[in-house]
């Protein structure tokens, strides 16, 4: 969900810790919360999943995994050997999401949603050097404009301190080379952040560190659409939704390519509002949709499971849409049908009091079948000639 809570990211920059974090592990952690749902639960990971994202060797991602879970930041639960879900720990990303949706939260968090973490550059970078990024947008988040201001030379002398990094050995001139490590750091960190020349603000001499939002493209993909192929820019959930089908299609030997699988993430952005007011989540539908769409194919076909989403959606609406009716009405919807029977007075026969709107919804968006396996009473020949 492409969040972290600003005590995950504390532990991060903690050079003085017995368990700090190597560069190749920083990386594997950043993966896992760009994965992570909901829950701190991250099912189904990988090895080749983040092998390939990372560029990274698979004996560096398995002694990354380990090194993380002997720290404590992740504990692993093994299903098989090839198979692996991942707890973070101590992030209740759940709890998050519900106080900012109510409008209700007071925890510090940074967004990994940015143009830097989608960037394969930054993964290549040195501890340090990730380090001092992510010091910086902690502190640059909420401020004007992203920017913060420094006496000249103090912005080096500060950061120094923070990642533990010392000056120059002694009998070396540090009145003409002051903090070069850290200005090193900045150097090679300038794709993304920017620390200006001297500037007068208020009579005094500033320099001012900058958050460079644009620098870096947003990762796109191909999704197919009416008139054929289309780069779209990909959303902030699309890693942690693409992950989570690729579980369920490996799970259940489901066999897919890369562009049904990016086509059917995309459906989750969007059939997402359409199943709002049902108590399942779009996992729930999606999942039913492409076991559904295997009558039909051998492998995972996004078009054959948007046809399918398109009628459990339909069909959903309109079971919550008569419920809805229900609580909220006083007399029934087919009160004005019953007033017509009483006033009837052609005939002494019982008249039907069939709700036709909902009948006819029930009919255009399924089967004949599924209407009968709803109202097994109802007698659906002789309904459709009348």
């Amino acid at each position: 969900m492409n969040l972290m809570l600003a005590t995950k990211l504390d532990q991060i920059l903690d050079v003085k810790s017995e368990n700090s974090l190597t560069s190749n592990e920083i990386n594997v952690y950043l993966r896992l919360f760009k994965m992570q749902n909901k829950d701190n639960y991250i099912q189904g990971v990988y090895w080749r999943e983040i092998v390939d994202y990372l560029n990274i060797s698979k004996s560096g991602y398995y002694y990354s995994i380990t090194e993380l879970e002997r720290k404590g930041y992740i504990e692993r639960v093994k299903l098989n050997r090839m198979d692996t879900d991942i707890i973070v720990k101590d992030h209740d990303l759940k709890t998050l999401l519900t106080n900012l949706k109510n409008k209700t939260n007071h925890e510090k968090y940074i967004n990994l949603n940015m143009n830097v973490f989608n960037d394969k550059e930054f993964y290549k970078l040195k501890a340090n050097e990730k380090r001092l990024i992510l010091l910086l947008i902690k502190r640059l988040t909420g401020q004007n404009e992203g920017k913060l201001s420094y006496n000249p030379g103090n912005e080096f002398e500060v950061y120094a301190k923070e990642l533990g990094v010392d000056k120059l050995p002694e009998g070396v001139d540090e009145k003409n080379n002051p903090y070069r490590c850290i200005k090193k750091y900045f150097n090679n960190i300038r794709k993304w952040i920017h620390v200006s020349d001297d500037i007068i603000i208020n009579g005094k001499v500033k320099h001012i560190v900058t958050l460079l939002k644009n620098t870096t493209k947003l990762p796109k993909r191909l999704f197919t659409q009416s008139r054929g192929l289309k780069e779209t820019n990909i959303y902030a959930e699309y890693d942690c939704q693409e992950h989570i089908l690729k579980t369920f299609l490996r799970r259940n030997k489901i066999q897919y390519d890369d562009q049904n699988l990016a086509d059917t993430t995309w459906l989750i952005r969007q059939y997402k509002n359409r199943f709002k007011r049902t108590t399942e989540d779009i996992y729930t539908y999606i999942k039913s949709a492409i076991f559904t769409s295997l009558e039909e194919t051998v492998e995972l076909t996004s078009q054959v499971v948007h046809k399918i989403l398109i009628n459990i959606a339909n069909r959903v609406n309109v079971m919550a849409s008569e419920e809805t009716s229900n609580v909220n009405s006083e007399q029934p919807k087919n009160s004005n049908i019953k007033e017509r029977k009483v006033n009837n007075r052609f005939n002494n026969f019982a008249q039907r009091d069939y709700d036709y709107d909902k009948l006819e919804k029930i009919l255009l968006s399924g089967s004949k079948e599924e209407a009968e396996d709803l109202f097994p009473d109802v007698d659906f020949d002789n309904l459709i000639k009348e």
